[in-house]
């Protein structure tokens, strides 16, 4: 699995590895810094390293359904990092409490109390 170490992206060695897996966390290490590139442009600043991290783990969890005869790996992170991101920057747009908007205040329309 890829994860951000205290010396940048680095591959978790705790990790069990075959053959397969191993050539495929490679190739995630070869595309970390264009997954990166990509969430800080469409990310919120704050969400940059959550996002990156989000997408190199759904790119392991679904290794598995990687086809390099539909697409190169690049494209396919990216698929995975633009969705993750654009996610990031609509959770960063909605109101952070539970309060309601402010009541607008009510038109008089010209009555007057009597």
């Amino acid at each position: 699995m890829v994860v951000r170490g205290d010396g940048g992206w680095v591959v978790d060695q705790s990790v069990e590895l075959d053959r397969g897996d191993s050539a495929f966390a490679a190739g995630l290490r070869q595309h970390v810094d264009v997954v990166v590139r990509v969430a800080r442009r469409l990310a919120p600043p704050a969400d940059v390293e959550d996002v990156a991290q989000e997408a190199m783990l759904a790119a392991w969890r679904y290794r598995n359904s990687f086809d390099p005869s539909r697409a190169p790996l690049r494209a396919w992170l990216l698929a995975i990092v633009v969705p993750e991101s654009r996610k990031a920057r609509a959770r960063s747009l909605r109101p952070t409490s539970g309060a309601l908007p402010a009541q607008p205040r009510c038109l008089s329309f010209g009555f007057r109390k009597r």
